[in-house]
């Protein structure tokens, strides 16, 4: 049981050593904002875009069209009714499509979706 107790803060000491070295700035490589990064190549960039015009606003739309936007309008108590879509976890495709907006926003702005997201 002492050698295991050992073994234990040992392995801790190094782990914290080993990473507190990275943090001192002695670090070669240093993180990039990823705004900051621009994708310029014939292979992503298009579905970059892509995702930006098309399948973001079609997910979008269909969280209006199958009434997973009205879930939340209701659960909120902006709208009087019943769940409207099929599963009940219906939700965490609105999240996802935030998420992804909010990536493809920061990196392509873009005053027209103001407009969507205000529907």
């Amino acid at each position: 049981m002492k050698t295991l107790k050992n073994i234990l803060c040992t392995a801790s000491l190094l782990t914290v050593s080993l990473f507190s070295g990275a943090q001192t700035g002695d670090y070669p490589i240093q993180p990039v904002p990823f705004t900051d990064v621009k994708v310029t190549d014939h292979f992503w960039a298009p579905r970059i875009q892509i995702n930006h015009k098309v399948t973001i606003p079609i997910a979008l739309k269909q969280c209006y069209l199958t009434g997973r936007i009205d879930n939340f309008i209701i659960a909120g108590g902006w709208k009087k009714g019943k769940f409207q879509s099929e599963y009940p976890f219906d939700d965490s495709d609105i999240y996802k499509i935030i998420e992804g907006a909010s990536y493809s926003l920061q990196t392509i702005p873009d005053p027209k979706w103001m407009l969507i997201w205000m529907l």
